[in-house]
């Protein structure tokens, strides 16, 4: 069954109840397409019953976790559900949405036109370290992804670009070296 549903690896679950009395399941899960899933972890909300004999049964009409589900009643404006994401840096801080790979550091700045200056680090994206990377996770199978760039270096060795990763030995990369656009796959190391 596991490989038949699309909503797999469901654990750490919380009960909680509504204002309105509704029983919902908080959990984690990954969604999957095609046998494959990009996003990791993330976070579902499942309505729930108790059973007479105070068993909780977790998405009644169907007994899975689904992608979509009725949202609670107290939802405010569930269809203001914002599917987009543009950063044009302007505030001075990084939008919440960004992410780094371990531990953050003092690598990266917002200048005053509202740019984005990364500082590049010896590490690699692929070794265990710290690497010069700010990131924004997927939210779906089906998405795009832009980036405009200043890059220059005097050195071959330096590149920079865009990453779609996985896990550290699987992701695409998109790099500039000052000469050269490579793309490259890694598949399992």
């Amino acid at each position: 069954l596991q490989k038949t549903v699309d909503i797999r690896n469901i654990g750490h679950a919380d009960i909680v109840q509504t204002q309105e009395g509704e029983w919902w399941m908080v959990c984690l899960g990954v969604r999957f397409r095609n046998e494959l899933s990009y996003m990791g972890r993330e976070t579902f909300l499942v309505p729930m019953i108790w059973e007479e004999n105070s068993f909780p049964v977790a998405s009644p009409a169907v007994g899975m976790v689904k992608e979509h589900h009725q949202l609670p009643s107290i939802a405010k404006n569930p269809n203001a559900l914002n599917t987009t994401f543009h950063d044009d840096f302007n505030p001075g801080k990084l939008d919440l949405s960004w992410t780094f790979l371990r531990t953050p550091g003092d690598f990266y700045e917002i200048t005053e036109k509202g740019m984005l200056k990364i500082n590049l680090k010896p590490s690699t994206i692929f070794q265990l370290t710290s690497p010069s990377f700010i990131g924004r996770r997927i939210e779906n199978h089906d998405f795009s992804a832009s980036l405009k760039m200043q890059f220059s270096t005097k050195k071959k060795t330096e590149e920079a670009g865009m990453i779609l990763i996985s896990d550290n030995n699987n992701y695409i990369l998109l790099t500039y070296n000052n000469q050269n656009l490579k793309l490259t796959e890694v598949k399992e190391g």
